[in-house]
């Protein structure tokens, strides 16, 4: 007994120098010394030498993988991590965790983390539909540039009616201007927490590492039968400024398809309310309730799980990412507005 105890001693000596040599490097911001021991321990827990679990349930391999993965890069880039709302491990949450009961809510406040730079808190926002719901305020406020003005007391477009200018050049002119007003408010809106972070944290870096799903492998057997693997799934980062050229170029094309919508609905429906509640139940609708596919273009609509590969992956299905929805949103936004365009041409003044 008297032998175990001093064991136990030594072993709770040792915790405690840990721990005082941890809070000395997380105080002074020796990042490079944390990391090295949370990628040891990270590979002593893959390798079975050691565990990792909450409240007696375990992180699953992909979670470790994509953690230790993440840290690396953080490391090798000279990073400072994401405030985290505890700091015994930087881990990253995954679709693969398998939580539930009070280890769910333990590995939420575990994994919480907090936006304090403006790219850190604006990548922290999209997941939260921030780029679509900018969208669809924007879309209220400058989506009624035709119809507004050809009904009602506003009837400027009538002006237009008696002088040499054809009903084509008109609808396109007064929609390239109601829509470039919409791209200004969409830039404004990613521009707003960037411009704020300079008086706070800093804007951050570009290079900061941003976790991409590379789905399941195809079963051998048949395609039918894949499945998820935290062991056995691939995934690999890419740098922040990456994900958030991706992320402008799919809004805005997101944008074109939704602004050719709602001008679609407003020449069959007067109210501008109305017609935002439609729109936005269509693509909110669309993406709940329909199944997802690389021809949905409400898929699209959850830009951030489209960019992260994380709707390809649950869904197994590979064709749905960055390319094929700006195709997609493109064509059909270019449909719409044809047909937009069909409607003012032949409508009566």
């Amino acid at each position: 007994k008297i032998e175990a105890s001093e064991e136990n001693i030594e072993r709770y000596n040792n915790a405690i120098l840990w721990r005082e040599l941890w809070l000395k490097d997380y105080t002074k911001g020796n990042w490079q010394n944390i990391f090295q021991e949370d990628i040891e321990y990270l590979e002593e827990v893959l390798s079975g030498n050691a565990g990792l679990g909450v409240e007696e349930q375990n992180v699953v391999t992909f979670t470790i993988r994509a953690s230790k993965e993440e840290t690396e890069w953080l490391m090798k880039h000279k990073l400072e991590p994401v405030a985290h709302e505890t700091n015994y491990y930087f881990l990253h949450p995954t679709i693969y965790d398998q939580f539930t009961g009070k280890s769910l809510e333990a590995w939420k406040n575990l994994t919480k983390r907090y936006g304090e730079t403006g790219l850190s808190y604006l990548y922290q926002m999209m997941s939260n539909y921030y780029l679509t719901i900018a969208i669809l305020i924007g879309l209220f406020i400058f989506g009624n540039t035709i119809s507004a003005e050809s009904r009602g007391k506003k009837r400027g477009l009538h002006f237009f009616f008696v002088q040499p200018v054809s009903k084509i050049r008109l609808f396109i002119a007064k929609y390239i201007s109601g829509f470039l007003h919409l791209v200004g408010f969409i830039l404004l809106i990613i521009a707003a927490p960037l411009l704020s972070s300079l008086f706070t944290k800093g804007i951050g870096s570009l290079q900061y590492p941003v976790l991409f799903y590379e789905g399941a492998i195809p079963n051998s057997f048949d395609a039918k039968y894949t499945q998820l693997s935290a062991e056995n799934d691939s995934f690999h980062f890419i740098p922040m400024g990456e994900y958030f050229l991706q992320a402008i170029a799919l809004a805005l094309v997101l944008a074109f398809f939704l602004y050719s919508f709602y001008l679609l609905v407003s020449f069959l429906i007067k109210s501008p309310v109305i017609n935002l509640m439609i729109v936005g139940g269509l693509a909110f609708g669309g993406l709940k309730l329909l199944p997802p596919s690389p021809y949905n273009p409400f898929t699209y609509v959850d830009i951030h799980r489209v960019l992260n590969g994380e709707i390809a992956a649950l869904s197994i299905n590979s064709a749905i990412y960055f390319q094929n929805g700006v195709i997609l949103l493109s064509t059909l936004g270019l449909l719409l507005a044809a047909i937009s365009l069909l409607i003012f041409r032949f409508k009566r003044s």
